[in-house]
């Protein structure tokens, strides 16, 4: 008898097809969160042609071990195999308490090579979770109990960690008949059989299929937040002439269909990997924040954001106005573009591509500490005109132009920033001073607008700089006295 433990509708689904790959014939019995079962009603019912049984537990059992040594009702010592995933929950605490080695399965495709997300989501929903997990090595399966990892490694042959077994989800799926994908896919939809309709325009390549995560569920933005995060993102990349599809996250709690309403959206509660009929997107394009299931389609052109991106996509329309000045003025002559404190993803699904050079064109972002050698960057493009900025002005004679960055809806001004573009190049001057952009977002029903700062507002706008330059600086220096201060104290108290 076999005990498979699973946390997400993607761990149900690797423990199935772990289970069909290796121990096709064994018994096994499935434990899960209760808040599983109440996610999956009847869920004993529909794994029943894959389990004998579904057992539950509350999270908080860890404070109610018994004398009897029992999880969930279960003995480890009846089972000759234990397999985990969504290891960071108790169970694996309580295999860890009495000595009991397991299996790892990873949390989903590709994390086990990339943990960093899953700590960090973890860390946001519950930080005695990640804690936890951290010291015990349940996010990299470093823990000495963890006798076997399944996950998806490359191809050519794991050189890392001898206990890592290739284990590809999609992979599996693939060597399945029909009908065994037919019975997976009914676990996830309530019995029925879906067939799936809309993927026209799809094969061709005319399709951005947006993939989208549960931000606001993880805790990790509001859903404020994680509303406009699609919106914004969908208006800034999708193409004049891409129909739209939607493939919601299981837990995902936004209305995708209010959203977007001209766009298909396929049901939530199913796998993306379980959905044969978006084989049709292996040739269009993906876009996914934070998310493992671009892991499916390894032909697609993939535009996928890092965690970083929850942060950075607030400043989209910053963005948008360096890509127009890029693309309209500097482009033209050649010019690399280079990054400092920017997300380069933004611009790299965008098509453009970024270089580390010391010639160019250069955009900073954010006023980053280590800024030296701009004297170098024929075009210097700047979210900020510090001192420092205005020193180049001055000392190497650089032409000035400023523009304002506005994103309003109606009445309402959402986005209201300076971009300060520094030039030795005349022509560029000219073509930079006289572009002005403007157009309306479809979906966010935003209007976004380029124009340019007059001397005075420039004026200002310096003056501004160099005061939150300034103050930046003191609260640097402020931290810095209470950290001398605090040292001080405990070595006093050590004396």
């Amino acid at each position: 008898m076999l005990l498979y433990h699973a946390v997400t509708n993607w761990q149900i689904m690797a423990c199935v097809l772990h289970k069909l790959r290796f121990f096709p014939k064994e018994s096994a019995e499935l434990l899960v969160p209760s808040f599983v079962q109440r996610k999956i009603p009847k869920l004993h019912i529909r794994t029943q042609t894959f389990f004998s049984d579904v057992g539950t537990y509350e999270t908080t059992e860890t404070k109610t071990w018994n004398a009897g040594h029992r999880f969930g009702g279960y003995r480890l010592e009846d089972f000759d195999g234990i397999y985990v995933a969504g290891a960071q929950f108790p169970f694996s605490y309580f295999c860890i308490w009495r000595n009991m080695p397991f299996s790892f399965l990873e949390e989903a495709a590709g994390r086990f090579l990339r943990p960093g997300g899953l700590e960090q989501s973890v860390y946001a929903s519950d930080p005695q979770m990640y804690t936890d997990g951290k010291k015990l090595g349940l996010f990299d399966a470093s823990h000495s109990l963890i006798d076997k990892v399944y996950a998806d490694v490359p191809k050519d042959g794991w050189r890392g960690d001898a206990r890592v077994v290739r284990f590809d989800v999609s992979e599996e799926i693939a060597k399945l008949p029909a009908v065994t994908v037919n019975a997976l896919r009914k676990l996830f939809s309530d019995g029925e059989d879906i067939q799936l309709q809309g993927t026209a325009g799809a094969s061709d390549g005319h399709a951005l299929l947006l993939i989208t995560q549960h931000f606001a569920n993880l805790k990790m933005m509001t859903m404020e937040e994680q509303k406009r995060l699609y919106l914004n993102t969908v208006d800034y990349y999708l193409g004049e002439d891409e129909a739209l599809f939607v493939k919601p996250h299981p837990d995902d709690l936004l209305y995708y269909e209010e959203l977007f309403p001209d766009a298909v959206v396929y049901p939530a509660n199913l796998l993306i990997e379980l959905l044969t009929e978006l084989k049709t997107f292996q040739h269009a394009r993906i876009l996914a924040v934070n998310s493992t299931a671009v892991h499916a389609f390894p032909k697609a052109d993939v535009l996928s954001f890092s965690s970083s991106y929850l942060k950075s996509f607030q400043d989209l329309p910053m963005y948008a106005a360096v890509r127009a000045i890029y693309e309209n003025a500097c482009e033209q002559k050649h010019l690399l573009l280079c990054l400092i404190g920017a997300d380069s993803n933004i611009f790299r699904n965008w098509g453009i591509a970024t270089k580390d050079a010391k010639h160019g064109m250069v955009f900073l972002c954010g006023e980053p500490a280590d800024v030296h050698d701009l004297e170098k960057f024929s075009v210097i493009v700047s979210s900020f005109f510090n001192d420092a900025m205005q020193e180049l002005v001055r000392t190497q004679n650089r032409r000035l132009i400023a523009k304002r960055i506005i994103v309003s809806r109606q009445e309402d001004v959402l986005y209201d920033k300076n971009l300060f573009i520094l030039m030795a190049d005349d022509d560029l001057h000219e073509a930079i001073a006289s572009l002005e952009v403007a157009y309306d977002l479809k979906y966010s029903k935003e209007h976004f607008q380029m124009e340019n700062l007059i001397e005075k507002d420039i004026e200002i706008a310096a003056l501004k700089g160099i005061i939150e330059s300034l103050e930046r600086r003191v609260d640097s220096l402020l931290k810095e006295n209470d950290a001398l201060r605090e040292q001080t104290k405990t070595e006093r108290e050590l004396r």
